[in-house]
């Protein structure tokens, strides 16, 4: 899924597209804010400025089986708006990625990293 959001075709920021093509793999962070389970991101100021895990209260909420469901569907929700400000807002700088990126050097269109993968795979079969 990362290779493919630094993509010429993929309609999010450049900004987002030139933090995956700048992260290392130990740049990749994993944080229970957003959607109350595990999602890996980019670590950024942003990212640094919230923390990464839920406070106590909220992981309690999370635990408890009459509130689970409902705390992650609140958390997810609240989520979903954040990641599309991520996509299309260049000053929101919380960006999923995953370890993966230390593999991406450019933004490039997705028939170029299908031939790659393709090409990838072929060599490994021989």
């Amino acid at each position: 899924g990362t290779r493919f959001i630094a993509s010429d075709e993929c309609r999010v920021t450049q900004a987002y597209k030139q933090a995956i093509v700048d992260a290392k793999a130990s740049d990749i962070v994993w944080t229970n804010k957003l959607a109350g389970t595990n999602s890996s991101v980019i670590r950024t100021a942003q990212v640094e400025s919230g923390g990464l895990q839920v406070n106590g209260f909220v992981s309690w909420l999370l635990r408890n089986s009459l509130t689970k469901t409902l705390t992650r569907t609140l958390m997810l929700t609240r989520a979903l708006d954040v990641y599309k400000r991520a996509a299309f807002d260049e000053e929101c700088q919380i960006w999923q990625a995953g370890r993966g990126v230390q593999h991406i050097d450019a933004v490039k269109s997705c028939a170029e990293i299908i031939s790659e993968m393709a090409e990838v795979a072929r060599a490994e079969e021989s």
